[in-house]
């Protein structure tokens, strides 16, 4: 079918495409590994005895960092730490962006016919988790 991407699809076809899934682990994966490191500092600030209360507000991606760094600094917090968290806060921001960037940007692969298109795609599949040590729930699905 001579269908090249900028077109629109000709009757009764649609365009499939493609997620930028090295975007999107890249993105993740920073977003995922800056927040744990994140979290670190806010329990060691929260257990450290100088009575800091606002250290949890660091559990909140992305933004987190950096009130508890600014409000920090005048609590007593020593300089590294306060850079460290701005340094998180920054990657973290990194890593979101390019997460968003891989979700938005999508590749168009070709066409394939209306029929065809309803039984594939993007699709979540939300299922609960029951174990005698726990309970949750497990999220799994193509894109």
């Amino acid at each position: 079918m001579g269908w090249s991407p900028g077109e629109p699809p000709p009757r009764g076809y649609r365009i499939r495409y493609k997620y930028n899934e090295r975007q999107l682990i890249a993105g993740g994966s920073i977003l995922a590994g800056s927040f744990v490191v994140t979290t670190m500092i806010a329990a060691g600030i929260a257990t450290s005895g100088i009575g800091f209360i606002y250290a949890h507000a660091a559990l909140v991606p992305v933004l987190g960092p950096f009130p508890v760094a600014a409000v920090g600094a005048l609590a007593g917090i020593g300089p590294g730490t306060v850079g460290a968290l701005l340094t998180l806060g920054v990657v973290q921001a990194a890593g979101f962006g390019v997460l968003i960037h891989g979700v938005t940007h999508r590749k168009p692969l070709g066409v394939v016919p209306e029929c065809e298109a309803r039984n594939e795609g993007e699709r979540i599949v939300v299922a609960p988790i029951v174990s005698p040590s726990m309970a949750g729930i497990s999220l799994g699905g193509a894109l």
